[in-house]
C-alpha cells in the first residue's frame, strides 16, 4: 500500500479564531485542519505525523460535524492513529499541540488517500458554525427548503408613518420573468454544491425563501438570516431600481447579488462580519460570492456565476454534500476570450478542462483549492478566475493557443499543450503528457511523483526541465547524463529516463521518471536536458 505525505506548519497566522482544546476550556491554540481524500469506504487508513519542533497531537473529526472528536492521539515527536472509512464520510485531521504557543514544521504520512488542506477557518468565517443556519442543532444534514415569488407585499411588512414598510421601502414589485428566471438559476447553483434542495411552492406566509423587489436608496439587495423571525426569515429582496437588477443574466453584477443575498437568507456572512474574518486580500468576490470587492483583476461588472472557492465548503458545513453533481465524464470549457469567474464542483467521472478555443495564454492547474487563469479582458490574460474546489478531483487538462502551463495533481493526469510554447508538469501519478505544436518543456520534480510519458517528444525541439530533480542532492554539474545522474536507456522504440541521486560513485538504484514515445535519439536528448536546465 502506498504511503502519501504532507508538508505543513503551525504558524502564528493560522489562529484567525479561537479554538479550546479538547482537554483544557480557556486556552487558545494554533493547528491545522487537513482533509483526507482518495481512501476506499472500509479501507484502513493509519494517519503518522512527526514533527522536530513541537509536541503533536491528532484529532479525527467528521467534515460534517467538526465539534465531535473522533480519536485523539499525542506523542513526543510523533503521534499516529488508525481508522477504517465509514462510507459517505469525509474526515478532517486536526493538527495541534499540547503546546498553546509551539509553532514549526511537521510532516504527515498516510497509508491510504490523499490530503488537501480544508479552508476551515475561511469556511467557518462565513458559516459562522451555524450561528445562523436553518438547522443549527442538525449542522451538515440535507436540508428542504421551499420558496416562491411574492404576488404582493406580505401583511407582516407594517407601513410607519410615511408609508413605508420598515427597512423595505414602499413601491413593492413582484418580481419580473427575468428576475425569476435568475432566482431559479441562483438557487440550483447553491443546490449543485449542498446538500439542499429548493421546492417551489404557491406563495404565503410559511414559505421560508420568498422573493420581491421594493426600493431601497443605496443597497443593490437585502436578505433576512434563518434566525431572523419566523416571518422574515429567508425573505430575499431586490432594489427595482437598480439597473443591474433588471435583467441580471449568470456572471453579471446583479446575478451576483442573488447569489450572494441567497447565501444570507442561507445563513452565510459577509468575510468582514462577526468575530472572525478573512485575510483582506481574500475578502473579494474570487474567494467568495459573500464579498463586496470585485475580482482584482476583472471590472466590476464581470462577477461569479456558482458560489466559490471558499463558499462551498462554508454552505456544506451547514447543509452538506450534493454528490450526485458533475456525474459521468464532464468536460469544463467556456466562450473564447470572454472573462468569466466561476469554481468547478464536479464528484465523479474523468473530467476535463479543456482551453483548446482560447486565443491566450492559459495557466490550469489541476489541483483542488487552487485557481486557473483561463480567457482574456481586452486582449489581456485574466489570473486567478477559475478554482477546482477543494477535495474535487480534475483528470485532464487541455490548452489553446497560447504559451500554456499545465499542471496536474494526484492522479493520473492527461495534459494536452496544443499549441504554442507549452509548460506540462504531471506532478503525482503517472501522467501522459503531449505538448503539440511548438517548443514545450517538461517539467519533473520528484521521482516520487511517478512515471510520466510524453507522446511526441521533440517535435518542436521540445526540452526536458529537471532543475528541482538535480537540486535535490546538490548536483551543479554540466552533464547529468555523463555523471550518471541521468540516465537513458532504449526499450521497445522507446527512451527511458531514469534520476539515480548518486550517480557513478553510489550503490543506490535509479528511478525511472519520464518515458519518451517514439524516441531514440539520445544525443538530442542529451543536449535538451542541458538547455532545459
Amino acid at each position: 500500500m502506498s504511503t502519501n505525505s504532507f508538508q505543513g506548519a503551525l504558524q502564528f497566522d493560522d489562529l484567525l479564531y479561537p479554538y479550546t482544546h479538547p482537554l483544557e476550556s480557556e486556552t487558545t491554540y494554533y493547528y491545522d485542519d487537513i482533509l483526507l481524500t482518495g481512501a476506499k469506504a472500509g479501507q484502513k487508513v493509519t494517519l503518522t505525523l512527526e514533527s522536530q519542533q513541537f509536541r503533536p497531537e491528532l484529532e479525527l473529526r467528521r467534515a460534517d460535524n467538526l465539534s465531535r472528536i473522533l480519536q485523539f492521539q499525542t506523542g513526543q515527536e510523533a503521534a499516529q492513529l488508525t481508522f477504517t472509512m465509514k462510507p459517505g464520510v469525509d474526515y478532517v485531521l486536526r493538527v495541534t499541540s499540547e503546546n498553546p504557543q509551539a509553532i514549526g514544521a511537521y510532516t504527515l504520512k498516510t497509508t491510504a488517500g490523499t490530503f488537501n488542506p480544508v479552508p476551515q477557518y475561511q469556511a467557518e468565517t462565513l458559516s459562522q458554525q451555524g450561528r445562523h443556519s436553518w438547522q443549527p442543532y442538525r449542522l451538515g444534514q440535507p436540508i428542504t427548503l421551499t420558496y416562491s415569488f411574492m404576488e404582493k407585499l406580505p401583511s407582516y411588512y407594517k407601513p410607519n408613518r410615511k408609508g413605508q414598510w420598515d427597512d423595505t421601502t414602499s413601491v413593492f414589485k413582484p418580481m419580473t420573468p427575468a428576475q425569476r428566471d435568475a432566482v431559479r438559476l441562483a438557487l440550483q447553483a447553491w443546490e449543485k454544491v449542498s446538500g439542499i434542495t429548493f421546492k417551489a411552492v404557491p406563495d404565503d406566509n410559511s414559505v421560508q425563501f420568498r422573493f420581491g423587489t421594493a426600493k431601497e436608496p443605496g443597497l443593490s439587495g437585502w436578505a433576512y438570516y434563518p434566525d431572523a423571525g419566523p416571518l422574515r426569515r429567508g425573505d430575499t429582496w431586490l432594489n427595482h431600481a437598480d439597473r443591474s437588477n433588471r435583467n441580471p443574466l449568470p456572471g453579471s453584477y446583479g446575478f451576483s447579488t442573488i447569489l450572494h443575498e441567497i447565501g444570507h437568507a442561507l445563513g452565510l456572512s459577509h468575510p468582514f462580519d462577526e468575530e472572525a474574518t478573512l485575510p483582506l486580500a481574500k475578502q473579494t468576490v474570487q474567494y467568495t460570492v459573500m464579498a463586496y470587492d470585485k475580482h482584482p483583476n476583472l471590472p466590476v461588472d464581470y462577477q461569479p456565476h456558482t458560489p466559490m472557492l471558499y463558499d462551498i465548503p462554508a454552505i456544506q458545513q451547514l447543509y452538506g454534500k450534493n454528490n450526485t453533481t458533475g456525474q459521468g465524464d464532464t468536460v469544463y470549457q467556456w466562450r473564447a476570450n470572454k472573462p468569466f469567474i466561476e469554481t468547478i464542483y464536479d464528484t465523479s467521472g474523468i473530467d476535463t478542462v479543456n482551453a483548446r478555443n482560447q486565443q491566450q495564454s492559459t495557466w490550469i492547474n489541476l489541483k483542488s483549492g487552487q485557481f486557473s487563469s483561463i480567457g482574456q479582458f481586452h486582449a489581456q490574460p485574466i489570473y486567478e478566475n477559475v478554482a477546482i474546489a477543494f477535495g474535487v478531483i480534475i483528470e485532464h487538462a487541455i490548452g489553446g493557443a497560447g504559451n500554456d502551463i499545465l499542471s496536474g495533481n494526484q492522479t493520473n493526469n492527461k495534459l494536452i499543450g496544443a499549441w504554442g510554447a507549452d509548460i506540462l508538469s504531471g506532478l503525482g501519478g503517472n501522467d501522459q503528457l503531449t505538448g503539440g505544436i511548438g517548443a514545450d518543456i517538461f517539467v519533473f520534480q520528484s521521482t516520487k511523483d511517478g512515471i510520466d510519458t510524453i507522446t511526441d517528444f521533440a517535435r518542436g525541439q521540445d526540452r526536458l526541465n529537471v532543475s528541482r530533480l538535480l537540486k535535490s542532492v546538490g548536483y551543479v554539474g554540466a552533464d547529468p547524463f555523463l555523471d550518471g545522474v541521468l540516465t537513458a536507456t532504449i526499450s521497445q522504440g522507446n527512451t527511458v529516463v531514469s534520476f539515480d541521486r548518486d550517480g557513478f560513485r553510489g550503490i543506490a538504484d535509479a528511478v525511472p521518471f519520464a518515458i519518451l514515445e517514439n524516441f531514440t535519439n539520445l544525443q538530442k536528448l542529451s543536449h535538451a536536458v542541458k538547455t532545459g536546465l
